[in-house]
């Protein structure tokens, strides 16, 4: 039994089945027979057939006539459910295999359990033109609550964190288009506190947006997610041949205390009346603003490492289901 967790976002698929290791690549996907992308050639080609229809995903895509980025929140169409099966096929994964993902907080309610539906089953395609055959157990969690099972949970899915495992825990989660938040107490989701907010790092990035158009003219979609990428990773930001200097960095770091406060806003109002012991941060959103929210939230609690905190949580908590499914049938057997 294969154990994998998988991050659908906004700018990079993540997905692990061995913990510290993580595959990443763009949300990208091409028809077959586009145009051949400028990264085609310098990067590993990913491909996927499935029912008969063949797509081109990934970075080697990028620049294609044709190709897309994958931008629905809602991630319950055929979409996710290639990127799912292309993240499966690139980690060499056959068989029975149970997944755990992640929909928006706000969409948890509404989008969980048709995402496990279309995840859920018996899939058979081709990667590179290579064949694969896996049977999906799939479960989907609102995406701050795999850094909740990042931290409480060991890499064998069990209960490492006696602090976490005590108390209701906030998770908040710093996205491109949003802030999730979950309460999580004892182990359990409260859905009564499970929402999204409207200040991602989109808001701060917007502005950044029009001083480069009227730097370099209107951008392609890889180039917006480029700069906004290069932002959050504190790299230059490069466009159409040009490294974009101080003028553009003062930019974005006048719109960071706006963006910061705002989201402390929300978290405010979003917490109101709720009773939490920890507060968890996750998402690279979150690690960009490090510093204003421990000066606004003192004694909030970080993971090793906050952008990938949702995936391998997710691998966790599919490990934990593993290690409850096994046991139950063993109790039965006896």
């Amino acid at each position: 039994m294969h154990k994998l967790g998988l991050d659908i976002g906004r700018s990079m698929v993540k997905a692990t089945c061995g913990g510290e290791l993580v595959l990443e690549f763009p949300p990208l996907i091409a028809p077959a027979g586009s145009s051949h992308g400028f990264m085609d050639g310098k990067v590993d080609r990913m491909d996927v057939t499935w029912e008969g229809t063949r797509w081109l995903i990934g970075e080697s895509v990028r620049g294609a006539a044709g190709a897309r980025w994958v931008t629905d929140e809602r991630k319950v169409g055929t979409d996710a459910l290639v990127l799912t099966l292309a993240a499966i096929g690139r980690l060499g994964v056959q068989g029975d295999v149970t997944l755990c993902a992640g929909v928006p907080a706000a969409l948890w309610a509404t989008d969980g359990a048709a995402l496990r539906r279309l995840l859920t089953g018996a899939f058979t395609f081709s990667r590179n033109g290579h064949p694969r055959s896996v049977t999906v157990t799939a479960y989907v969690l609102p995406e701050p609550a795999g850094a909740y099972f990042s931290c409480l949970l060991s890499a064998a899915g069990r209960v490492g964190n006696s602090d976490l495992a005590r108390y209701p825990v906030a998770v908040v989660d710093i996205g491109y288009r949003s802030v999730d938040i979950v309460l999580v107490d004892r182990g359990a989701i409260q859905e009564q506190v499970t929402r999204s907010t409207a200040h991602g790092l989109v808001t701060a990035y917007n502005r950044l947006y029009q001083q480069l158009v009227g730097e370099v003219g209107l951008l392609a979609d890889d180039e917006r997610m480029d700069a906004f990428l290069a932002v959050v990773r504190g790299e230059p930001i490069v466009l159409k041949g040009r490294t974009l200097g101080d003028d553009i960095q003062h930019v974005v770091a006048a719109a960071k205390p706006d963006l910061a406060e705002a989201i402390t806003s929300d978290i405010r109002s979003a917490l109101s009346g709720v009773n939490y012991r920890v507060l968890l941060w996750a998402g690279g959103g979150a690690e960009w603003l490090r510093d204003e929210l421990d000066r606004a939230f003192p004694g909030g609690r970080w993971p090793t490492d906050a952008r990938l905190a949702n995936v391998r949580g997710f691998l966790r908590y599919a490990t934990m289901r593993v290690g409850s499914d096994e046991t139950a049938k063993t109790s039965v057997a006896q």
